[in-house]
């Protein structure tokens, strides 16, 4: 019997029991992991994605391979009679309808939604005002879906934002004024996983006023302490230069010529007052 024999049969059942309603079950998953959908379909059934039957079973003949998409991943057990899709995506997501039209008549919906696992938040911190002890915190994490981001202050949600932005980040802000103690918590989360970053709001926010002035007074006693030494040194080597030119200058240009002046003064004095020499008479 041909693909299209099998459709046009099991189309002709749906339309006889089209009156027997059907439940719907949500069912969430992650990638690279596999689902079995537990509604049996022993004999003859079929099983639908958006409304497109992507897979059928006759008197236990089965033929999964008629949508490339789900082309050897979805494969249907002869023994328990049950449809598994294998390898999930993000993009397998979406309503499957399994019926089996035959001993007994069973229709069930499934609502898939497949998953990333999501990745631990990164926090950093910045002092915007630290006079003011006011501290800027940013949470960051990859986009997947379903993502939802949470700032927690002890066991308070205190800032979160839903997946609605289609970057490849997702960030989320937190101001704190007057920091303390408490534990500041980011958490990424989706229906499948959740990370946390627990963020040390003592080591990146905490400052102290008191221990800061004294900083700034310590700092300014020891420029004033230098720069009073380097006047001082300046001073005295400028008095010394001043010395060492003034005493060169005297005995270079005064004292030495007017010695020399005098001394040649006195040897001619000296001469001219000596008595002739006579010679003695014998």
């Amino acid at each position: 019997m041909t693909t299209n024999t099998w459709t046009l049969l099991i189309t002709c059942l749906r339309v006889t029991f089209t009156s027997v309603s059907a439940e719907r079950t949500v069912v969430n998953s992650v990638v690279r992991t596999s689902l079995t959908f537990p509604t049996r379909v022993p004999l003859s059934g079929n099983i639908l994605y958006e409304g497109k039957t992507i897979g059928q079973v006759f008197n236990k003949v089965t033929d999964t391979d008629t949508v490339e998409r789900f082309k050897n991943r979805l494969h249907w057990d002869i023994h328990t009679g049950l449809f598994t899709l294998t390898d999930l995506n993000t993009g397998d997501s979406g309503v499957y309808t399994v019926e089996s039209i035959k001993d007994p008549y069973v229709e069930v919906e499934y609502q898939l939604e497949v998953y990333e696992t999501v990745s631990v938040p990164n926090v950093t911190a910045t002092h915007s005002s630290p006079d003011n002890n006011l501290c800027s915190l940013l949470c960051s994490v990859r986009n997947v879906r379903g993502l939802s981001l949470f700032w927690y202050k002890g066991n308070m949600i205190i800032n979160h934002t839903g997946n609605s932005s289609l970057n490849a980040t997702v960030y989320l802000p937190l101001e704190i004024q007057n920091p303390d103690n408490d534990s500041f918590t980011c958490v990424a989360s989706n229906p499948f996983s959740n990370k946390t970053t627990t963020f040390d709001i003592t080591t990146h926010c905490l400052h102290s006023p008191a221990v800061e002035d004294r900083t700034h007074y310590i700092v300014a006693a020891v420029l004033s302490t230098v720069f009073v030494v380097a006047a001082v040194v300046v001073a005295v080597f400028l008095k010394r230069r001043r010395w060492v030119k003034e005493s060169s200058h005297y005995t270079e240009g005064s004292h030495v010529p007017v010695y020399k002046t005098c001394f040649l003064n006195e040897i001619p004095e000296r001469v001219t007052e000596k008595e002739p020499f006579h010679s003695k008479q014998i």
